[in-house]
């Protein structure tokens, strides 16, 4: 249905613009060409706008300056500006070719922000918000664009541990606000609120704006809770010829670290068993991961429509074998001006196609631990598969199953803006998305891992998720003497729907049909319960209804004062409190007006409040829950309770900030900032008649202290060297402060032997995320164990597992699993037509628990013929008894070269078919400075438990209150060296 209608706008609007176009070409006209500088620094703008004296002809400069303009003959002046600089008419009656040069203004005030149904100037700004343009992004072979801005923005953190290139990256601003729920930002493009960014390529996106506190994303209601990311994808610009551009490239990626296991000499001589071969499992199930990519769009537009389409194909490979994904994804977005310009339709679809091979992590765990002696298959052809608990030959795991699926998003948005009056204007906004995803794994018959003892072992699984979206509000702006007030009002309407089923099914004769065999529905007739396994799930009709208010004061470009209030209530909640109210205020005076400091340009204090909202991520939390078993001929069981009163999460949030600017070179932001977050949804325990149910409440709170700051220098120049320069660093701490139980332990250990043992303890008033456990003295006994210290010093040793939470157990800190600090520094340099930009990255104060030195470092002679030892410079000489104690607790401090590309680009005459061409070579995760011995230090923030024994992670909850955990299931990371070309025609 949504195809249809995008397709019927399209044809629509594709008339419209074709009938303009004959109608404004009836008339003689000249086309002026040309380039607009910034006087002083010399470098090119971008976004100026040029119009006729009448302004009814417009256009925009591009990203390299220049611009084309088509006019009537009888044109003889046009106008250049862009806020921040001086405007200039420029006589250009003979003129087909010009050079303009801009002079800043003394107070520049910066570009327009998009801060959430509406915009404001920067100098406005009251509130933690960040801003970064598409040429401050990271390059190479980025596939998620959240990794575009990793390390770019101060307070906004993203995570990718590994590199599976089927995996997203982790987003946080500020750190945790959640224990159960979603804790990554509200994502909104094209102000589309909650859009996909699965369904957005990084080439189409023109910047990110983020409202990191409370006043900021206060006017996002219950969904504001996690910060805002707010995006603004590429547009065609007014009065511009037809441009092609075409960017591509090609990606080799390798292994850049594994772990430091046995080869066959060294395993042999602590008395492993020869198979007779010599295998190097971890090279056996990597690869060098070559990818491409090819992205063309093509943009320009009249006085009265502006388009631009775009098509991107990907072809990408990890260093795991068989995994990666071949994508398609278009975007188009057409512009359309009436009524005197009075009248602006936007009309914005993508679409996107995506063929994804998982394949399996489990490999890269079992090359880590297989016999090095071992060989890959019999002289037969059969893979040699050893019957050994948790622990699987790795190639066969790879060979003989499959693990697959596709994803399609597609979505439609619509947008009206119509100015009423010069102080009046109304905006409409209408979007739908949907999203369907069917993935199919097989285990064949022969495959000891998850197949052979199933008889082959196929499943299916479905989903669909969409929504759609109305919202509308009303701006009135207006000056009174020295007084601008701006004010909004509005409505927002969202509702959301998914469904989804999964099918498993063993016990096949062959292996020939693979999960397509689920297709014959008679084969469900002849199996046992354990043989099958059904599930599905439908959510109610989840809606959000809101009306929001929000209105902005400038007090003689001294002073400004802004506030917001969004009532909101959501299906989600109990039908006793689906409705809240969520306010917010900010100030900010301009300091330099007052104490004319003649080195400064801006000396700006703002400070700000603001309530936000979290929702829980499932429907029908706040009712009973039943289930259906199949024992006794089947049955019903509740396994929920309801809860009425179920509300929503609630943040309350101060933030304080300075901004300050020198001589337009040197700027930068300091933020300090505290929030308490309230009424936490936690999963309890609640006896009922006789019964033990389940039941969701508000009844935890979270309280966070940190601070932000952004140092930049802009364009310092060293004869024909130009550097600009950013420097981020942001640090939080988060503590509970209140839970249903005074304290606990969570993130299990796993198997073998560790069943019952947890790494982290929370605890109400102490800080989230600290490893708990055993003292480790640095001396091995004659059993060849660890000698433990007795903390409390009673002369009895209590370090089992259950003693953890005991008065007296001999338990002590190990170790926080999250960061104390974290750092950017962007650097972008130009000589002549080269370019060269790299990123440094680095946290610091957290540690890692070393999972593979945990269970596999120890020599322990009754195990070494079960499992290949991992040895590093930690190990402990004489140890063969495996126990966590801070042996196993690694601090995970790094410093990295994330990031470098060298360009070089070539210039051609404006007036030949090939505009530009930029060569640039990208290397990703170029080197890393740690001490951890394991394959990664980047922080573990979340947590789904250990799988062992084939066991799969499939329908577990993300813990959120155990970081820092580095599973044996980790994908291996990458270092990338990408090719890359940009031409533009």
């Amino acid at each position: 249905m949504a195809a249809k209608q995008f397709l019927l706008s399209l044809t629509l609007l594709v008339l419209i613009y074709l009938s303009s176009v004959v109608a404004a070409w009836a008339q003689d006209w000249k086309t002026v060409k040309g380039v607009v500088m910034d006087t002083v620094a010399n470098t090119t703008l971008a976004q100026v706008t040029i119009q006729t004296e009448d302004g009814v002809i417009q256009s925009t400069s591009l990203e390299n300056g220049t611009f084309s303009i088509a006019v009537p003959d009888q044109s003889t002046h046009l106008i250049f500006s862009l806020e921040g600089y001086e405007t200039m008419k420029l006589e250009v009656e003979d003129k087909i070719s010009i050079k303009v040069h801009l002079t800043a203004v003394a107070n520049r005030k910066g570009k327009y922000l998009n801060q959430g149904y509406g915009y404001t100037s920067r100098d406005q700004v009251t509130s933690a918000f960040s801003v970064l343009n598409a040429q401050e992004f990271n390059l190479g072979n980025i596939n998620d664009p959240a990794e575009l801005w990793m390390a770019k923005v101060a307070g906004l953190g993203v995570y990718k541990k590994g590199d599976d290139p089927n995996a997203e990256a982790l987003m946080r601003i500020r750190g945790l606000i959640s224990l159960e729920n979603n804790v990554s930002p509200l994502i909104v493009i094209d102000n589309v609120v909650a859009a996909s960014l699965e369904n957005l390529d990084p080439n189409d996106i023109e910047n990110i704006q983020v409202l990191r506190d409370g006043a900021a994303a206060a006017i996002y209601g219950i969904r504001g809770s996690q910060g805002v990311i707010l995006i603004e994808t590429k547009k065609g610009q007014r009065n511009t010829p037809v441009s092609v551009n075409y960017r591509g490239y090609v990606a080799a990626a390798t292994v850049s670290n594994e772990h430091p296991a046995l080869n066959r000499e060294e395993y042999l001589s602590v008395g492993g068993n020869d198979l007779g071969s010599d295998t190097n499992w971890q090279d056996e199930v990597a690869k060098t991961g070559i990818s491409q990519m090819h992205h063309i769009s093509v943009s320009g537009g009249s006085n009265n429509t502006i388009y631009r389409a775009s098509v991107n194909y990907r072809d990408i490979n990890g260093i795991l074998k068989n995994s990666g994904f071949d994508q398609v994804n278009a975007r188009i977005g057409l512009t359309q001006f009436a009524l005197k310009n009075k009248l602006k339709i936007n009309l914005n679809s993508s679409y996107t196609d995506r063929n994804i091979d998982y394949s399996f992590v489990e490999a890269f765990r079992y090359a880590t631990v297989s016999n090095p002696t071992q060989p890959i298959k019999f002289d037969n052809g059969n893979y040699y598969q050893p019957i050994i608990f948790d622990n699987f030959n790795p190639m066969a795991i790879l060979d003989l199953n499959v693990n697959e699926g596709k994803r399609q998003i597609i979505n439609f948005n619509l947008q009206m803006d119509y100015a009423i009056s010069d102080h009046i204007s109304i905006y409409a906004n209408y979007a739908q998305q949907n999203r369907t995803e069917l993935n199919g794994e097989y285990y064949s018959r022969s495959s000891f891992f998850r197949g052979y003892y199933r008889g082959g072992l196929a499943s299916r699984y479905t989903s669909d998720d969409n929504f759609r979206l109305f919202e509308s509000y009303l701006n009135y702006n207006n000056e009174f003497g020295k007084v601008i007030l701006d004010f909004t009002a509005g409505y927002s309407y969202q509702q959301s729907e998914f469904e989804d089923i999964y099918m498993e099914l063993g016990n096949f004769p062959n292996d020939q049909l693979g999960y397509n065999a689920l297709q014959n529905a008679a084969d469900l007739l002849s199996v046992t319960d354990e043989e099958a396994d059904i599930q599905s799930y439908t959510s109610p009709r989840d809606k959000v209804v809101a009306f929001f208010g929000r209105f902005n004061l400038n007090i003689g470009e001294n002073i400004f004062v802004n506030g917001s209030l969004r009532r909101e209530g959501s299906s989600k909640l109990g039908t006793d409190n689906q409705w809240g109210s969520f306010p917010a205020i900010g100030a900010g005076i301009n300091l330099n007006n007052f104490l004319n400091f003649n080195f400064l340009n801006e000396l700006k204090f703002r400070t700000g409040f603001g309530v936000t909202g979290a929702l829980p991520d499932q429907s029908g939390l706040s009712q009973s829950i039943y289930q259906y078993y199949t024992d006794n001929g089947g049955i019903i069981v509740q396994t929920n309770a309801a809860n009425p009163d179920l509300g929503w999460e609630e943040k309350r949030e101060w933030n304080f900030g300075l901004d300050f600017r020198l001589a337009d070179k040197l700027s930068g932001s300091f933020d300090l900032y505290r929030r308490k977050i309230d009424n936490l949804i936690v999963q309890s325990r609640l006896e009922e008649e006789g019964r033990r149910l389940n039941v969701y409440q508000n009844s935890g709170a979270l309280k966070t202290n940190g601070f932000e700051f952004h140092l930049r220098y802009n364009q310092l120049k060293i004869g024909d060297i130009t550097w600009t320069s950013d420097l981020v660093l942001n640090s939080y701490k988060t503590t509970l402060e209140k839970y249903p139980v005074d304290s606990g332990m969570v993130g299990w250990a796993g198997a073998p032997g560790q069943g019952s043992l947890r790494f982290l303890k929370f605890e109400v008033d102490q800080e989230l995320g600290q490893f708990w456990g055993p003292l480790f003295s640095g001396d091995i006994n004659l059993s060849g164990a660890q000698e433990l210290v007795d903390i409390n010093g009673d002369g009895q040793l209590l370090t089992f597992p259950s003693a953890a939470l005991l008065p007296d157990g001999d338990y002590v800190v190990l170790g926080n699993g999250f960061p104390d600090y974290e750092l950017g520094f962007s650097n972008y340099f130009s000589f002549k037509n080269w370019h060269l930009n790299f990123l440094f990255r680095g946290i610091f104060g957290h540690s890692l628990i070393n999972t593979q030195r945990y269970f596999y470092e120890p020599i322990d002679p009754g195990a070494i013929n079960s499992y290949n030892r991992v040895i590093t410079e930690k190990a402990v000489e004489g140890l063969t008894f495996s126990q966590f104690s801070s042996l196993y607790v690694e601090k995970a401090d790094f410093f990295s070269l994330e990031n470098i590309s060298l360009g070089y680009e070539l210039s051609f005459n404006q007036s030949s078919a090939l505009k530009s061409i930029i060569l640039n070579f990208t290397v990703q995760n170029a080197f890393t400075l740690t001490n951890y011995t394991g394959l990664d230090p980047e922080p573990n923030l979340i947590d789904f438990g250990p799988t062992d024994n084939g066991s799969s992670i499939r329908n577990r909850s993300a813990e959120l209150m155990a970081p820092g955990i580095d599973r044996r299931n980790e994908y291996f990371p990458a270092r990338t060296y990408t090719f890359g070309l940009q031409a533009t025609f």
